[in-house]
């Protein structure tokens, strides 16, 4: 570390050491010379050990809890903050700087999912493919809900009536005519098909499929908030609020990230086995590696809180659902608990 001796006379020296935190605080003076030296390992943000701040965003800003990531560090044996001092830094200068700015809702056009829309078409075709009459259906399955998807992609404006009428069309392919499509032929499969499957609804359904967003993009969404607030552990309304914009902030920048390539310019790909397709398999783009580049600006922000000295207004939680409920007295619960557990041994023996 260089203060082992004097910087200016060179006589030996063992340096007074200290810790704050992950702050290390190092102070040397020299009987000889009466030189004096302080190190630390980091500067002050403001009045708090800037490491210690550090440590306490690197926690929050990449989804862990601070139980868990403290535990790993003093198995370890490296010197870090207590919790408390990380609720502290959370409450007054994290939680803020990533939930300070309102989120507008936009107006909501709804649409259904084009999943479990052919989902549910295809289980109907499998159903109508078994009969004997319709058994040449068997072949067309796979085909038909490929017809649906392109329905819902080939119209991205979400023009409802031009995607009813190529859905319709599927009436013409059945019978091998692809061209001027007009009204469905009423072939045995189609009559079948809308009236004893209940596939009708569906001239009401086509219209509102979603032509862009899916909810397999929500459910990649929920993961990611799966990440940042685990199910298994309860977080404050605030730090749930807080942990739902990092998971909204992580997942934004890296949604729409583009397919990796290789060093020849060659896209890259791989090859997966999806449970849905019962062995069968899918063709994916292989993405780039995601960023974190929101963090940054957060950290940034924590610090010009700190220097200006902004903490957060305290302010009250909305109170819980549970809060309606009418509480029992406690001893009662407790009896009457205590004697359904009698009742229970004395039935089970």
């Amino acid at each position: 570390m260089g203060l082992s001796f004097c910087r200016q006379c060179g006589q030996g020296l063992c340096p007074d050491i200290k810790c704050r935190g992950t702050l290390l605080v190092a102070e040397q003076e020299c009987s000889n010379c009466h030189a004096s030296v302080t190190w630390r390992n980091k500067k002050y943000v403001g009045r708090i050990p800037g490491i210690n701040l550090a440590l306490s965003c690197a926690i929050l800003f990449s989804g862990s809890t601070p139980t868990k990531a403290l535990h790993m560090l003093d198995i370890l044996g490296v010197q870090s903050i207590g919790y408390s001092s990380f609720i502290e830094h959370q409450r007054n200068f994290l939680q803020p700087a990533v939930t300070e700015k309102d989120v507008a809702m936009k107006d909501v056009d709804h649409r259904f999912d084009v999943w479990h829309i052919a989902k549910s078409f295809k289980k109907k075709m499998l159903a109508l493919s078994a009969r004997k009459e319709c058994s040449e259906l068997q072949g067309w399955i796979k085909s038909a809900v490929n017809h649906l998807y392109w329905v819902a992609s080939s119209t991205p404006d979400g023009n409802g009536p031009l995607m009813l009428a190529k859905w319709l069309s599927i009436a013409n392919h059945l019978q091998n005519v692809h061209h001027n499509h007009g009204d469905p032929l009423c072939t045995v499969i189609w009559r079948m098909l809308r009236h004893k499957h209940g596939c009708n609804p569906m001239r009401k359904d086509i219209p509102m499929l979603s032509p862009m967003e899916q909810t397999s993009e929500l459910e990649a969404y929920h993961s990611v908030v799966n990440q940042f607030s685990p199910k298994m552990i309860g977080f404050s309304y605030f730090g749930m609020t807080c942990r739902i914009y990092l998971s909204a902030l992580h997942y934004n920048e890296n949604v729409n990230r583009r397919q990796a390539t290789l060093a020849c310019g060659e896209k890259r790909w791989r090859v997966e086995f999806p449970k849905s397709k019962r062995g069968d398999y899918v063709v994916r783009e292989r993405k780039v590696q995601i960023t974190h580049n929101y963090v940054t600006r957060l950290q940034a922000a924590v610090v010009d809180r700190v220097l200006k000295g902004k903490k957060r207004a305290r302010k009250r939680a909305p109170a819980p659902l549970c809060a309606s409920f009418e509480r029992p007295d406690k001893r009662q619960a407790i009896e009457e608990k205590e004697t359904r557990s009698r009742f229970n041994k004395t039935h089970s023996a």
